[in-house]
């Protein structure tokens, strides 16, 4: 396209942009959701990780899988909520969220809420 468009992060001069590739492979779009989903992966494996070592006593009985799932599926539907909110990736706000939801998981799957 020869058309000239300004650019988002610099209004000041017109910047050539291409346009983004439309076909999509089934492997790029299970990479695509596979990235989207990691930073829900680290925040609920950092929160089930940490849980465990600081409340070891308390959450003896609990498997380590099921604490990580807790804190690992609020945390992916976070991020999920945040795209469609803000309309993209990786806002600040979908990662403040997602570090509440992932340690309300925790909280409330590791039967710490019933402790408290």
């Amino acid at each position: 396209m020869d058309q000239s468009r300004r650019c988002r992060a610099c209004l000041c001069q017109d910047v050539q942009l291409a346009d983004p590739p439309t076909d999509v492979s089934s492997l790029d779009a299970i990479w695509h959701v596979l990235n989207f989903l990691a930073p829900a992966g680290f925040v609920g494996l950092v929160t089930a990780t940490g849980a465990k070592l600081v409340f070891g006593r308390s959450l003896r009985s609990m498997a380590w899988r099921r604490l990580l799932l807790w804190a690992l599926v609020p945390t992916a539907l976070v991020a999920i909520v945040g795209l469609i909110v803000t309309g993209r990736d990786g806002a600040m706000s979908t990662y403040a969220a997602m570090a509440a939801a992932a340690a309300l998981g925790a909280w409330v799957g590791g039967g710490l809420s019933r402790q408290a």
